[in-house]
């Protein structure tokens, strides 16, 4: 039997590059002990011949979304493209929509979640929110940017105010990972 050791992902960015948005206290924090859990939980499982238990698959989702989360963040400012603003204005009535929809899917989140924009297989946009990291339940979606409002994601920084952190998550968005996302999944090149 073959062991797989997961690893946290290498970030392109310093801890301390999305500041003032996050503190590098609060992305270290996030990185080597919430998603390390994660990792070292999900070696342990497979190592003990486990890849179908809730417990796997909660570690999966988890996992896999923080993996998604910190390859969506960039200390670069930015918009979105030509090519996902015109998929916001057909899917949200625009792009300043999109964001307060999602906002306001991501204030919804009772207790420990994700707000999760993806594409449905068939080229449309739709924002779904992800309770605990049950990505599980959405196969049918292929995330293309994904927020984390679990407490740990904000709270060194923000506390309770999970509005402040969602209102700062847009400057910190790096639009070209998504847009790569959208393109490999509509079958387009980005």
């Amino acid at each position: 039997m073959s062991v797989t050791k997961f690893e946290l992902p290498i970030l392109s960015y310093g801890f301390e590059d999305l500041v003032p948005n996050l503190s590098r206290e609060q992305v270290r924090v996030h990185y080597t002990y919430h998603h390390n859990f994660y990792v070292e939980k999900l070696t342990e499982l497979v190592a003990r011949g486990d890849r179908e238990s809730d417990e796997f698959l909660y570690c999966m989702g988890g996992n896999y979304l923080h993996t998604l989360y910190w390859n969506n963040l960039t200390p670069k400012i930015g918009l979105p493209k030509p090519g996902l603003m015109k998929a916001f204005e057909l899917e949200f009535g625009g792009y300043e929509n999109f964001k307060s929809e999602f906002s306001a899917k991501a204030m919804s989140v009772k207790g420990s979640g994700w707000v999760v924009l993806c594409d449905d297989m068939q080229d449309r946009l739709k924002i779904v929110t992800v309770p605990d990291n049950r990505l599980e339940d959405y196969l049918d979606c292929n995330p293309i940017l994904v927020l984390d409002v679990w407490e740990h994601a904000y709270y060194i920084d923000y506390r309770q105010d999970r509005r402040e952190y969602v209102a700062c998550f847009w400057d910190i968005v790096n639009w070209e990972e998504v847009e790569n996302r959208f393109g490999l999944s509509s079958g387009e090149v980005p």
